[in-house]
């Protein structure tokens, strides 16, 4: 794209060039713009074709990409031991009195052990549905620990689990996927930048 626009530049810069350039009878300045003119229109819509098969192409390797990420194999035992440390997280956070206790239960399984910070991934749907039901009100102490904004700060924990404890296979394909989307933003912008001249023209 950047090579196609730097040969646009030099074309215009022609075209500007032919208008005033004294050498050229009127007859050869006609000659001489119109050509020009037909290479800048065919090189217009070698920008727009090759815009649209890059973000094609583009659009395609995300997909596959995307399909491709592996699913972590995960054993039924781990499974089952993992909803084990989930129901009883959920059975200490039952005896939490009050929104600031229960948000302290999630924080400290959160800072425990790999299998702790799964137990609150695999609880987290009942934890925020128990939470909904227990405080619709402010908190208490009168801090901000309301419905939203516990619920807030419980999402933010399990976004942040989801991170930490993403399998490092998962971590390389997404980072594939966000190169290139990052490719096709530069693409897109480079595109546009262009286009925007096209309509000042």
């Amino acid at each position: 794209m950047e090579e196609l626009r730097k040969q646009l530049d030099s074309l215009e810069a022609k075209q500007e060039k032919a208008k005033g350039d004294p050498r050229l009878s009127p007859t050869g300045r006609e000659e001489a713009l119109r050509e020009l003119k037909g290479q800048i229109n065919e090189t217009w819509q070698e920008i727009d074709r090759t815009y649209q098969e890059r973000a094609a192409e583009l659009d395609k390797q995300i997909s596959v990409t995307m399909r491709s990420m592996p699913t972590p194999d995960i054993s039924m035992e781990y499974m089952m031991a993992e909803n084990r440390e989930a129901d009883r997280l959920i059975g200490r956070l039952i005896l939490a009195g009050d929104p600031k206790t229960f948000l302290g239960v999630i924080e400290k399984a959160a800072q425990g052990t790999e299998s702790t910070r799964n137990a609150v991934l695999t609880a987290f749907g009942r934890a925020a549905e128990m939470a909904q039901k227990r405080w619709p009100g402010e908190g208490d102490d009168g801090e901000l620990l309301d419905k939203s904004s516990l619920l807030y700060q419980l999402g933010e924990i399990h976004k942040r689990l989801e991170d930490e404890l993403k399998p490092a296979i998962v971590r390389e394909y997404e980072a594939k996927v966000e190169a290139l989307e990052n490719q096709q933003k530069e693409l897109r912008d480079q595109y546009n930048k262009i286009k925007i001249r096209k309509a000042f023209r």
